[in-house]
C-alpha cells in the first residue's frame, strides 16, 4: 500500500522515501543546510540523497509545499479523500513501481523531473478558462447576486493575488520557437489553493446565480464551498473522484431537495463501482454537507 505522504510526494516530482524527506524538511526547521543533508563529509547525511534530489526538497519546503510531511497524522488526514484513496492505492503502488521500473532503464534521473510544475500550470491554466478575467468585475459579481460589500472584497483579494500568479509563472521556449516548443511552469505559488477556490466558486455561483424561486433556488453558499474544496483538494490531490464529486453537487442542484440529493449519490456509482466503496464515499460526502445543517438525511447508495 502507497501511504498519502508518498503518493503527494509523487505528485510533486518526488520519488524516495518519505522518512529521508522528513528528515532533510526536520533539518531545514531547525536551521540545518542543504550541504549537511547530502555532502558525503557531513556526519549528519540523509541516507545517500543525491545533490539534486536535497535542492528540490530545499526548494519546495522553502515554498511551504512540504508542511504536510511534520504535520501532526490526524491533521493530514483527509476523510474524504482517504474514502476515495482507498480504491485505487493498490493500483496505484503498481503503477509507480512500473514507472520506476522504466525510469531506471531508460537511464532517467527521475528526481531531477519537475513534472508537477507543469501540471500544476495546466491546473491553473483550467480554472482561469472555467473563471475568465472578464469576470472578475464589480459589475458582474452584483449581477450573479453578490453583496456589495462581499464583491469588493472578493475583487481585492483578487486583485492582490493576481501578482503573485504572474510571477509564479516560467515561460520555457525551446528552438525551432513556436507554440508547440512552448513550456509553462508554475513555481512557489505559495497562495494556489485559495486562486483555484476563488475561480471554481466564481464559475459556480455565475452558473448558478439567484432566479426567480418558481424556477430554482440560488445555490446556498455553503454548498458552493464544498464543491469548490472538493475540486481544489481533487485536482491538487490528483484524485478525479473528488473532482466529479465537487462538480456533480452543483449539476444536480442538490438544494433543491432530497430527490436531488440522492440523485446526486446515485450518480457517483459509475465512479464508485463497488458497493462498499460507493457507500463509504457517500457517507463521508453527506456527513460533510450536513455539517452545514441544510441536509436532513442520507442515502445508502
Amino acid at each position: 500500500m502507497i501511504g498519502r505522504k508518498k503518493r503527494r510526494l509523487f505528485d510533486l516530482g518526488i520519488r524516495v522515501d518519505p522518512d529521508l524527506v522528513e528528515r532533510c524538511v526536520r533539518r531545514f526547521d531547525s536551521g540545518g543546510s542543504k550541504w549537511s543533508c547530502h555532502y558525503y563529509a557531513s556526519q549528519n547525511r540523509v541516507g545517500t540523497l543525491h545533490w539534486n534530489t536535497v535542492d528540490k526538497i530545499h526548494r519546495l519546503w522553502k515554498s511551504g509545499e512540504l508542511n504536510f510531511m511534520t504535520q501532526r497524522l490526524e491533521k493530514d488526514i483527509d476523510p474524504i479523500a482517504e474514502a476515495s484513496e482507498q480504491d485505487i492505492q493498490e493500483d496505484l503502488g503498481q503503477i509507480f513501481e512500473l514507472l520506476d521500473k522504466a525510469s531506471k532503464e531508460a537511464g532517467i534521473d527521475r528526481d531531477s523531473d519537475d513534472s508537477f510544475s507543469r501540471t500544476r500550470f495546466k491546473i491553473m491554466e483550467q480554472a482561469e478558462e472555467m473563471a475568465p478575467e472578464h469576470m472578475w468585475t464589480f459589475q458582474h459579481m452584483r449581477f450573479i447576486g453578490m453583496d456589495p460589500t462581499e464583491a469588493l472584497t472578493l475583487l481585492k483579494e483578487y486583485d492582490a493575488i493576481s501578482p503573485d500568479r504572474i510571477s509564479a509563472q516560467i515561460t520555457e521556449l525551446t528552438a525551432p520557437y513556436g507554440p508547440e516548443n512552448r513550456n509553462e511552469r508554475l513555481v512557489n505559488f505559495r497562495r494556489f489553493r485559495r486562486f483555484l477556490f476563488m475561480h471554481y466558486q466564481m464559475h459556480y455561483r455565475t452558473g448558478y446565480p439567484p432566479a426567480p424561486p418558481a424556477v430554482t433556488h440560488p445555490a446556498p453558499p455553503f454548498v458552493i464551498e464544498v464543491a469548490c474544496d472538493l475540486r481544489v483538494r481533487g485536482e491538487i490531490d490528483s484524485d478525479h473522484h473528488l473532482v466529479i464529486a465537487g462538480d456533480g453537487m452543483m449539476r444536480y442542484s442538490i438544494w433543491e431537495g432530497e430527490e436531488n440529493l440522492e440523485a446526486f449519490y446515485q450518480s457517483l456509482t459509475y465512479i464508485k463501482r463497488r458497493k462498499t466503496a460507493h457507500r463509504r464515499f457517500v457517507a463521508l460526502l453527506d456527513d460533510e454537507l450536513k455539517s452545514g445543517h441544510i441536509f436532513s438525511g442520507v442515502q445508502n447508495g
